[in-house]
């Protein structure tokens, strides 16, 4: 009943694999480039990966062969920082074009449920389009009250670091409000059952830092480390000679 997900960055398609009780498989030749942090079920019977930005799924009974789901909306379309809270739902965000902003440069992200088993989509924030700005959402997770938590990184298209923007926002009954800023690029790697946030994030010194937040300004280093959604240690071969 349990999984590990791995994606291999190699030269010309990235291999994804999964390794279960069973032994060691994956969809063949499938392209996972853009997903290094593919989720896998609680119970471990269901993985998802985005290939080129879109959902892919593949399941335990399945044989772990991948299955393309369509995005809820039209146009170019970025599934992101994926996390299954259940075996059925899975929440993420989608990064959509806003005109008059070039294809190669984030522009707006939100945050969605998607129900797998009825195909259901619910988005789950709303923020408008600006040529002007980019506002992108990360790594959303629900809270132990079923509260929505996930990081928003803003910024001016034209502007410096001093423009740059992090914050922890929560959804609750719809309404979406800013809690506290961050350090910028942090993120959400978990939340446990008292509430307590563990962080990743870069130091001063661009090395990544696990935190654990109890919140009163009760910050726990927990050593230097990257979690699955953090930009890779390593160079990716397609890229680098």
């Amino acid at each position: 009943g349990a999984a590990v997900r791995t994606v291999v960055a190699a030269r010309g398609r990235d291999r994804p694999a999964a390794t279960t009780d069973a032994g060691a498989s994956g969809p063949a030749g499938a392209r996972a480039r853009n997903s290094p942090y593919p989720p896998v079920s609680p119970p471990g019977k269901r993985i998802a990966f985005a290939v080129a930005g879109w959902l892919t799924t593949a399941t335990a009974t399945g044989g772990w062969q991948p299955n393309a789901v369509a995005l809820p909306g039209q146009g170019r379309q970025y599934a992101q920082y994926l996390r299954f809270v259940d075996e059925n739902r899975l929440l993420m965000t989608i990064e959509v074009a806003v005109d008059g902003v070039a294809e190669r440069f984030a522009s707006l992200s939100d945050v969605w449920l998607h129900d797998l088993a009825s195909g259901a989509w619910q988005r789950l924030t709303s923020t408008k389009p600006d040529a002007q700005a980019w506002s992108i959402a990360k790594t959303p997770i629900f809270d132990n009250d079923g509260s929505l938590l996930y990081m928003r990184h803003t910024g001016l298209g034209s502007g410096s670091d001093a423009d740059l923007r992090t914050e922890l926002r929560r959804v609750v009954g719809g309404v979406d409000s800013a809690v506290r800023q961050l350090p910028d690029r942090w993120g959400i790697v978990a939340v446990d059952d008292g509430g307590t946030i563990l962080w990743n994030g870069p130091d001063e010194r661009s090395q990544w830092q696990l935190t654990s937040d109890a919140g009163a300004d009760r910050l726990t280093p927990m050593g230097c480390g990257r979690s699955s959604w953090a930009p890779s240690l390593n160079h990716d071969p397609d890229y680098t000679p």
